[in-house]
């Protein structure tokens, strides 16, 4: 899934560049490069854009706890249930 991505995105990189094998194995394999790769930061100031057109894929790894997956699945339900 990686590759076919225009770009991946990563919560933050020092939680997910050469941790995560989401993203420590498409760099082995050569399929994306250091810089391929965005995290929040540089999405939110600017420095790297987000999406460039409707059919680029987007992936995201997040390198937080699992927590924070409960709370935005929690948020979710809640929402969808509301509406």
């Amino acid at each position: 899934m990686v590759c076919k991505a225009g770009r991946p995105f990563v919560g933050e990189r020092s939680s997910t560049i050469g941790i995560s094998g989401d993203v420590t194995e498409p760099l082995k394999k050569g399929l994306i490069q250091p810089d391929d790769v965005a995290d929040l930061f540089e999405l939110a100031q600017g420095p790297k854009p987000g999406r460039r057109s409707e059919r680029e894929i987007t992936v995201f790894k997040s390198g937080g706890g699992g927590y924070e997956d409960l709370a935005v699945a929690m948020f979710l339900f809640e929402w969808a249930v509301s509406h």
